[in-house]
């Protein structure tokens, strides 16, 4: 049985030998500190040069209102469209990252299309945002969003315009309220206040 002064004994001879070899002490400390600098700088721009090609090819967004009778294009419909416009154009100017502005998607807004039927996805870097209007009172209409899962940039797309439309729906919530005299407190029923000393 070994016991714990002949371990540190046979220890303090080995690390003696190493110390002993320079060409052991170079392979161990200065090529690791050399070479894992340089793998990760390389890694890096190879992803980033991939990024930024791919993101330089520009995601188009069509916007659908599929709707029968030849109904007009709903007004929501159009205010929605102008609001992810103006989100994204702000979002894109606030941008202040380098990185983030190389490989951030580019995208091209379509007008609106007024149709009976859903067309076919056009290409993999084509997001359809697809509006089917109701005549509910408070229920304005049910979008999907229609585009490529393989796509990344696309990806991206489809949740920057969720995105908007849940800040849009806010937006269109408080109106509906206001027009209807109800009090914005409706949807606050309880608020949590800080205990007063």
């Amino acid at each position: 049985m070994f016991n714990l002064s002949s371990i540190l004994i046979i220890f303090k001879k080995e690390l003696l030998c190493l110390l002993k070899n320079k060409e052991a002490i170079f392979i161990m400390i200065l090529v690791p500190i050399l070479i894992y600098p340089t793998i990760l700088i390389i890694h890096g721009d190879l992803l980033g040069q991939l990024l930024s090609k791919k993101s330089s090819k520009p995601i188009e967004i069509s916007f659908i209102q599929l709707s029968q009778n030849n109904k007009p294009v709903s007004e929501e419909f159009k205010e929605l469209r102008e609001f992810i416009i103006n989100g994204s154009t702000n979002a894109e100017k606030n941008t202040n990252h380098e990185i983030k502005k190389k490989i951030q998607p580019k995208y091209i807004f379509n007008n609106l299309i007024l149709t009976e039927k859903l067309p076919i996805l056009p290409s993999e870097d084509h997001i359809q945002l697809v509006f089917y209007p109701e005549n509910a009172t408070f229920k304005k209409g049910e979008i999907q969003i229609f585009f490529n899962s393989e796509n990344d940039l696309a990806f991206v797309g489809k949740a920057m315009i969720q995105g908007f439309v849940e800040d849009y729906n806010a937006v269109l919530l408080k109106k509906l309220l206001k027009e209807n005299n109800i009090s914005l407190d409706v949807l606050n029923p309880l608020v949590i206040k800080e205990p007063q000393n």
